[in-house]
């Protein structure tokens, strides 16, 4: 099952609900996905590929569950996962689930590891706003990717605190 928000203006906002999607969820030029509710919740079994509309201030709440990655393609705006506020993203799942950028305006806000990510950003920061949440998960260097978190790093770890760039206790 694939997900497609495509449509110049199309919003997708769970509304409060849980929503499973089982295969992939790609927000294409134009879409753009909206979780402002502390209930929304959106689980992706699949690569999520954000390529849409500014997302700053459509993503301030809820969960964003990625079970096999995320990537922010060219071709969208800077901006087109940009979360604040309460929102959460989660890597979860097994396997090894990418984390890739191609633009600095990429945002997570508080962004919980359970698994080992492969970050693979070139020379682009990861930026997370509020925390950084390692729950028996790991980040994963691929090339010159680093993380900048503003807010605290939760977990035990000298490759994390060796790998972390900027951090702001």
């Amino acid at each position: 099952t694939v997900g497609n928000i495509g449509t110049p203006g199309a919003v997708f906002d769970p509304a409060g609900f849980p929503i499973t999607i089982p295969g992939q969820l790609s927000v294409a030029p134009g879409g753009l996905l909206q979780m402002t509710n502390a209930a929304d919740s959106v689980d992706v079994g699949g690569y999520v590929s954000f390529a849409g509309a500014n997302s700053n201030g459509h993503l301030t709440a809820g969960t964003l569950v990625l079970r096999s990655g995320f990537v922010q393609n060219a071709g969208g705006n800077d901006s087109a996962f940009f979360a604040t506020g309460t929102h959460r993203t989660v890597f979860t799942g097994g396997g090894s689930p990418l984390l890739g950028i191609s633009y600095a305006g990429t945002r997570f806000n508080r962004l919980i590891v359970r698994d080992t990510v492969t970050v693979g950003s070139g020379s682009l920061p990861v930026l997370v706003g509020d925390s950084l949440l390692l729950q028996g998960g790991a980040l994963s260097d691929y090339g010159t990717s680093r993380v900048t978190a503003l807010g605290p790093v939760i977990g035990d770890s000298t490759e994390l605190r060796d790998w972390v760039g900027a951090l702001v206790r």
